[in-house]
């Protein structure tokens, strides 16, 4: 029983999960959810039994994602959030301590400006970047190919959208060990207050090509 408790003591979601429950100070807690998502985004893109279309997939996947973390007990869901309802929040109830992510699907018939309506929503509608709420982020759910390019695609979209819609200092920031995933963290002044606020761009990959003899006889039945 031991050897159990300390396994999951040392587990990283777990660590993570714990920082997002206990945590008294943002830096903290902002860790804790990069590590659940970090965690998160794992499980989606290795679970081959699970394949997504990317039609009408979007919120079949946020759920999806919402109950891989409910087991952690760390205040996970779908629910309000500013002026409506966010895809996901993560808080920390007893300081106050919220990270809102909303979700948009990146497929063959959608673009770039559909991503961006997310993150307008995010940016505008859901968050204030007071100091308890300084992180929020826009899931990409990719079903596109090349993964690498499609993230090139949006940071340079992001780039020449964001000055249109008044990002003001809007810039890209290296955050260190949090750069876990294959995304970029952005920040800017944010709408409402004119605090700073940092948005994580987290492409997670459901692209499957298989060109295997078996995968192509499969297809062609």
């Amino acid at each position: 029983m031991s050897n159990d408790v300390s396994f999951y003591q040392e587990d990283p979601a777990h660590i993570a999960a714990a920082k997002v429950r206990s945590s008294q100070d943002y830096d903290t807690f902002v860790e804790g959810v990069y590590g659940l998502i970090e965690y998160v985004k794992m499980i989606c893109q290795t679970s081959n039994n699970i394949i997504y279309s990317s039609e009408g997939a979007e919120d079949s996947i946020t759920h999806s994602i919402v109950n891989y973390l409910r087991p952690f007990n760390a205040n996970i869901g779908m629910k309000q959030s500013g002026g409506g309802n966010a895809d996901i929040v993560i808080a920390n109830t007893i300081n106050r301590l919220k990270w809102v992510g909303e979700a948009k699907i990146l497929s063959d018939d959608t673009d770039n400006g559909y991503v961006f309506e997310g993150l307008l929503q995010l940016c505008t509608r859901y968050s204030n970047a007071c100091k308890t709420e300084q992180h929020g982020g826009v899931l990409i759910y990719n079903f596109k190919e090349r993964l690498d390019r499609c993230v090139l695609g949006w940071d340079k979209f992001v780039f020449e959208k964001a000055p249109e819609h008044d990002f003001d200092g809007f810039k890209k920031v290296n955050l260190g060990s949090l750069n876990t995933f294959s995304g970029f963290f952005t920040e800017h002044k944010h709408h409402a207050t004119g605090e700073m606020y940092t948005v994580a761009h987290i492409p997670i990959n459901f692209f499957k090509r298989q060109l295997d003899k078996s995968a192509r006889n499969r297809k062609s039945v």
